[in-house]
């Protein structure tokens, strides 16, 4: 049962990682990953929950019926969490930023960029617009923040104007 407690508390940890670096506006450096994060936010967090509660009630010493019932109340707490689940993920992360064009690029470091964006809705179409500075973190994320480029100095960048993910006819 040593396997199993360690397997919980990385999934506890990986999940908690990934909501952390997402709070704060920290993502990956490659898109492919999006898709694959959301699904083991959307998968993980309720089967953490799960294993968390089957782990704690689940005994020998008790008898057949109290452990299917402890069962069937986890299914339960298992889809009640999956709904809610569900539903914070329309609501909070339904569709992603995506590149409309690079402007700038800095004359220091090449890896950071200026690029202006669009909110994807997926099927909903398209939303609002920003520009943000894009500085790479360690080798595998990236951290964005928005900035106003009437206030940047214009020496330190390279105007670029390479067309990003989304080109509009």
């Amino acid at each position: 049962m040593k396997w199993f407690k360690r397997l919980l508390l990385f999934q506890l940890f990986l999940v908690g990682l990934i909501i952390i670096l997402r709070y704060f506006s920290i993502d990956f450096i490659n898109n492919r990953n999006d898709e694959l994060i959301d699904l083991l936010l959307l998968i993980g967090i309720p089967f953490t929950s799960l294993l968390m509660f089957w782990n704690s009630t689940m005994s020998i010493k008790n008898s057949i019926l109290v452990n299917v019932g402890l069962l069937f109340l986890g299914f339960i707490i298992l889809i009640a969490i999956r709904l809610m689940n569900v539903f914070f993920l329309t609501i909070f992360s339904f569709g992603q930023w995506k590149t409309m064009s690079i402007c700038y690029q800095n004359n220091k470091d090449e890896a950071i960029k200026i690029e202006e964006q669009i909110w994807d809705k997926g099927a909903f179409g398209y939303g609002e617009r920003r520009t943000v500075i894009v500085k790479p973190m360690a080798y595998f994320f990236y951290v964005q923040s928005e900035i106003d480029t009437n206030f940047m100095i214009q020496k330190e960048w390279k105007n670029m104007n390479i067309p990003g993910e989304i080109k509009f006819p």
